[in-house]
């Protein structure tokens, strides 16, 4: 239960954590300014790569976290729900 939980903490923090890097530059997460996204990329790599790699864990997690459910802690999932 204890890994359930680690994983569900991962995977609720990657994701939500790689939203806040980038949460203030102009144009993310508005596909109609791609143009200034991609600029942002170019002037600020470093908290895009920040934001990226938090995602990554956030995905990593949510796969464990699937695969952990998936095995025989399908009761964890009353936890989650």
């Amino acid at each position: 239960m204890n890994q359930i939980r680690l994983y569900g903490t991962l995977f609720v923090a990657g994701n939500l954590g790689g939203v806040f890097p980038i949460a203030g530059i102009p144009g993310v997460y508005k596909p109609d300014e791609l143009s200034l996204w991609t600029e942002s990329i170019v002037t600020s790599p470093n908290l895009h790569v920040l934001s990226a790699v938090l995602f990554a864990i956030g995905a990593v997690a949510g796969v464990l976290l699937a695969s952990a459910l998936f095995k025989g802690y399908r009761h964890a999932a009353v936890w989650l729900g």
